[in-house]
């Protein structure tokens, strides 16, 4: 009887309860998302929208997450989707290692409506792992910041692994297919994307440098891991990052 009891109440809350939470959840963000929104527009005449930005916070930012984590800063907006703003509204826009985590159909589907929201000659600002820098790592002569980029991988995420001459091949499968990554890029199938929504001007910088103020220091993953112990954190993905910006035409 108990057992029949607990599969009733399991079964009640997976197909009743469960769904009514999730709904509810979806729209006590929708509601948060159009009062902040409508604060931020209100408070800023330069509008700045940070997209997937997780636990980062950047001051004069409106800052998203497909999964909110900062209550009352942050609001939910699925970048795969389209973006709940109308045309023209952002002079920047910033993703930081975003973009590798959705398919290559939908960045394109993001960066197309990064364009539709985006002001006339606003920026666009993507950080993302380099393809072509884990690819380098196959060179014969190794830079001694490519050895000690596979150093670090190694000894931070590949410990079950020989420490031999199939480490970059290990590193490479590691960087395509952990962290929830889709779609890594190299400079240039990112830039394709760009150029196809009509971005133009692109330029390449390192981890918070940037011509533009307001595009300077930007950068908090690398800042991230070091606060959770993983030394060299800020050398390490700056060399394995690309950050590139580009103009909406």
């Amino acid at each position: 009887m108990k057992k029949v009891l607990k599969k009733i109440l399991k079964s009640v809350y997976i197909y009743i309860f469960q769904p009514i939470l999730i709904f509810t959840n979806f729209i006590l963000l929708i509601v948060v998302r159009f009062f902040l929104v409508k604060k931020y527009f209100l408070e800023n005449q330069s509008r700045k929208l940070h997209l997937g930005a997780g636990s980062s916070f950047n001051n004069g930012w409106l800052t998203s997450d497909l999964t909110p984590k900062i209550i009352g800063k942050t609001i939910y907006i699925d970048a795969t989707k389209k973006l709940p703003f109308k045309d023209d509204s952002f002079d920047y826009i910033y993703c930081e290692h975003m973009i590798e985590h959705i398919s290559y159909e939908q960045a394109e589907c993001m960066l197309k409506e990064c364009s539709r929201v985006m002001n006339k000659g606003g920026k666009i600002r993507v950080s993302t792992p380099d393809l072509d820098r884990y690819l380098s790592l196959f060179d014969l002569n190794k830079t001694k910041i490519q050895e000690d980029f596979l150093i670090f991988m190694k000894s931070n995420w590949l410990g079950k692994f020989d420490n031999n001459e199939n480490i970059p091949y290990h590193i490479l499968n590691l960087n395509m297919h952990a962290w929830g990554h889709q779609y890594i890029y190299c400079y240039s199938t990112l830039s394709e994307q760009l150029t196809k929504q009509g971005f133009v001007n692109l330029k390449r910088y390192d981890n918070d440098y940037s011509d533009t103020h307001s595009l300077q220091k930007l950068e908090k993953h690398a800042y991230t891991l070091e606060s959770r112990g993983v030394k060299d954190a800020v050398r390490m993905v700056n060399f394995e990052s690309m950050n590139i910006e580009a103009v909406k035409e």
